[in-house]
């Protein structure tokens, strides 16, 4: 079943849903999910070209003191914070 799962490209339909729900936020001036009272005002994709090896999205948001706040992405379907998983190695290394 997961070999199936990735011969489908199951990750990359993730990585998508995940990418249109922060551009349906942009579109709506909706917040930040990761900074309460943030509002989204910026949002870059597939980052690489800028430089960041945490390539899949890049939040830049306001504060209502003018703070801007950033957040690099690596969209993930499964990840396990554990010393083992390759993964999250990869993810922490990226960062």
């Amino acid at each position: 079943m997961l070999k199936k799962f990735i011969i489908a490209g199951g990750g990359g339909v993730f990585e998508v849903k995940v990418e249109s729900a922060l551009v349906a936020t942009l579109l709506v001036n909706g917040t930040d999910p990761l900074f309460p009272n943030s509002y989204i005002h910026e949002l870059h994709l597939e980052t690489g070209h800028e430089g960041y090896l945490t390539e899949d999205a890049l939040l830049i948001s306001t504060n209502p003191q003018g703070e801007k706040r950033k957040s690099l992405w690596s969209i993930k379907r499964e990840l396990a914070f554990t010393e083992g998983d390759i993964v999250f190695a990869d993810v922490v290394r990226r960062a």
